[in-house]
């Protein structure tokens, strides 16, 4: 873990993972240098894997990270499901696995963290 503090970038991480929460490997990968410094921040917990490609600050629990993945990853989808819920409060986190969100049926997303359901527009 030491070593990780003496790093020149650290100053810049620190500042990364203090704006924002969730993050892509590619913007990790962009940010920390490589992917073996991805690798180091999940082994000392500074981060964790949500899967498909997408990791959260460990300041978040995982259903609000995958929240936010959809938020800001997919603009053109719209939170719904178990997941709205959750985030009036009507629901526990502890039952929802993914987080589900509505979009076009001309839209062509997949996800395995997100399950999207395909409405008509209107």
């Amino acid at each position: 873990m030491k070593k990780l503090d003496k790093d020149p970038r650290n100053l810049r991480t620190s500042k990364f993972f203090e704006t924002d929460l969730v993050f892509t490997r590619k913007e990790l990968i962009e940010t920390l240098g490589s992917r073996t410094a991805v690798e180091q921040h999940v082994e000392h917990s500074r981060i964790y894997p949500l899967g498909s490609g997408y990791y959260a600050s460990k300041k978040i629990p995982f259903l609000e990270a995958l929240i936010l993945v959809v938020s800001k990853y997919f603009p053109q989808a719209i939170i719904s499901g178990a997941s709205a819920l959750f985030l009036h409060g009507l629901v526990d986190a502890e039952h929802i696995a993914e987080a589900e969100a509505d979009i076009s049926r001309t839209t062509n997303l997949r996800n395995k963290i997100v399950r999207f359901r395909r409405v008509s527009p209107g």
